[in-house]
C-alpha cells in the first residue's frame, strides 16, 4: 500500500490548493527525521493554512506517537487548550 500510494497516488492526490480554505484552527506534526513526509511539506502546509501552526518533533521520524509520546502529548494538551 505504501509503495503504490508514494509511487502512484502521490502524484494524483495534491490537497495544496485547498488548503487556504481550511477555517478551523489547524496543528501540523512533523518529526525531524521522517522519510515519508518531508520537513518542507509540513512547513508548506502549516503556511497555508490561514489559522495553521507547527510543531516539529525534534528526535523523531515518522512514529512521532512512539518516538516521543510525552510530548505528543504535552503539545496536543497544550494547543487543544490554547485553541479559541
Amino acid at each position: 500500500i505504501a509503495t503504490y500510494m508514494m509511487g502512484t497516488l502521490s502524484k494524483e492526490y495534491d490537497m495544496r490548493p485547498s488548503l487556504s480554505e481550511i477555517k478551523v484552527p489547524a496543528l501540523v506534526l512533523q518529526g525531524r527525521y521522517d522519510w515519508v513526509t518531508p520537513m518542507t511539506g509540513a512547513e508548506e502546509m502549516a503556511q497555508a493554512i490561514p489559522n495553521g501552526q507547527l510543531h516539529v518533533f525534534e528526535h523523531s521520524g515518522h512514529m512521532v506517537f512512539m518516538e516521543e509520546p510525552e510530548e505528543l502529548v504535552a503539545v496536543l494538551k497544550q494547543w487543544i487548550t490554547s485553541v479559541k
